[in-house]
């Protein structure tokens, strides 16, 4: 959903602060890396710094409780870039207006786990077919609204589809999940309810799992663009190795 947060709606179900896995010394380290390996300004210049700050870190891995418990509180340290997202903002003379649409971000995420063998083990929940089950749910769950007047609650998202897509990266563990879906309101300036796409993607290198995240709305992010970044990410990663 907007906001490039890991897996949208997942990553609210996992709101934590730096913990565990090892102490502060770990976490130091852990935070000169991911600085080192994260998305930075200058790797999408086409794109704008978001105005509004995610939280830098937490303490669960990137689909929260959907991966079965893998990466529960306590056995990972996860810290996210920035999100560069498309500039809405229009300027006609001495007015400016923001418009909903498109939407076009890019963020990252560097996760370390206790060992490598962890590291698989999350890797293969994010292939099951059941997390992607899970993540589908949370979708619905997750995330509702209330219309004025209403005493229920109703999904902001309808027609919610979550499928794996082909590895992005065949020579090294790699994943890639996309999530589809509709608004359940008509966005302001569009014409009609578009669809919005949510691409997970990411690899292990060690005991980190690197991911990289991509909201688009009525199109999805490039391939291009995604597989360009997630390189990007995988030469860091592979050259400040913890």
């Amino acid at each position: 959903m907007r906001g490039g947060r890991p897996f949208g709606v997942i990553a609210l179900m996992g709101t934590a602060l730096l913990v565990g896995c090892g102490g502060s010394s770990t976490a130091d380290k852990t935070r000169a890396f991911a600085s080192a390996v994260n998305l930075r300004p200058g790797d999408v210049p086409q794109l704008a710094s978001a105005r509004t700050l995610l939280r830098r870190e937490t303490g669960v891995g990137p689909v929260g409780p959907c991966d079965g418990g893998v990466l529960r509180r306590g056995h990972v340290i996860g810290i996210y870039s920035q999100r560069f997202e498309h500039n809405n903002e229009r300027h006609e003379g001495i007015t400016s207006s923001i418009s909903f649409l498109p939407i076009e971000s890019v963020s990252s995420a560097v996760y370390v786990s206790e060992s490598a063998k962890r590291a698989s083990e999350e890797l293969s929940a994010l292939e099951r077919a059941s997390t992607r089950a899970c993540i589908r749910r949370a979708y619905y769950t997750g995330a509702v609204t209330q219309r004025e007047g209403s005493t229920s609650k109703e999904p902001i998202w309808t027609d919610v589809a979550v499928s794996a897509m082909p590895a992005p990266m065949p020579e090294v563990p790699s994943f890639a999940i996309r999530t589809t879906g509709r608004f359940f309101i008509e966005a302001p300036g569009s014409r009609g309810r578009s669809r919005y796409y949510e691409d997970s993607l990411g690899f292990v290198v060690g005991r980190t799992l690197i991911t990289l995240h991509a909201d688009g709305d009525p199109y999805p992010v490039p391939l291009s663009l995604e597989h360009r970044l997630l390189s990007l990410l995988y030469s860091r990663a592979k050259a400040h190795r913890l």
